[in-house]
């Protein structure tokens, strides 16, 4: 995979990792790199052949688990602070977690 193609593709796992709509990225990636958003889509679509690459993953079953343990963690600790709340708004930032 050639570094314009990498740096493009971690761009895009990168902006969608942040929230940003799949529109919006599209939009961007496609002015920052001289490419039709249908290519953009495109690639997306097939995100699944190329994904272990761009992220370097030696063991995708390690990395999973570990992704998982990392979201229970961050679960555990926006429920005490959901507990010890003591506004709505504190409640309603930590269920946006």
């Amino acid at each position: 995979m050639n570094e314009n193609l990498l740096e493009r593709r971690r761009e895009l796992l990168k902006t969608r990792n942040y929230g940003i709509s799949l529109g919006d990225t599209m939009k961007d990636l496609a002015g920052k790199y001289h490419v039709s958003t249908r290519a953009l889509y495109y690639d997306w679509a097939k995100r699944t052949q190329w994904i272990e690459e761009v992220l370097d993953l030696k063991d995708p079953r390690a990395f999973l688990l570990e992704l998982i343990a990392n979201h229970e963690e961050i679960y555990r600790l926006a429920s005490l602070e959901y507990l010890k709340a003591d506004n709505s708004n504190a409640m309603i930032g930590t269920l946006r977690l």
